[in-house]
């Protein structure tokens, strides 16, 4: 994180105007992460609302860090047409995560989202090696 903020505010895409706001993008996302984190560690009422915005927008740091890279790399070219397929994961896992709150009493309470019980560990489980299977197709 440390060197995305050092490039967004020094690097390459200062000049270019477009690759400062996908990394800006990035460092939102992680910014909104590590607020989720952080509420965990305290007990917050947040933990039962922040994943419905934290998790479909870590599914979007894959494709930004690849627009950001090749808004760098060819920064005369528009961003492809199929990128906009990407946000498709985003709004799937918004879905899923609506019909796992209101299917399961779990995701509603702050003591099981804390100690992550069962049903929460699971998803969370899955969600995270599903996340992080999504955002390799686009690093590498």
């Amino acid at each position: 994180m440390f060197l995305a903020a050092l490039l967004f505010f020094a690097g390459p895409a200062s000049k270019n105007r477009r690759g400062r706001w996908l990394l800006g993008g990035v460092l939102g996302i992680h910014a909104i992460v590590f607020l989720l984190r952080y509420s965990i560690e305290v007990g917050s009422w947040l933990i039962v609302w922040l994943p419905f915005l934290a998790f479909p927008l870590v599914a979007m740091q894959g494709p930004l860090l690849y627009a950001y890279a090749r808004s760098v790399l060819f920064p005369d070219t528009s961003l492809p047409r199929e990128l906009r397929w990407s946000l498709l994961p985003s709004l799937a896992l918004f879905v899923v995560h609506c019909v796992a709150f209101l299917h399961t009493p779990e995701f509603r309470s702050v003591e099981h989202i804390a100690r992550h019980t069962t049903p929460v560990a699971a998803y969370t489980r899955a969600l995270l090696i599903f996340l992080s299977v999504y955002g390799a197709i686009f690093v590498i």
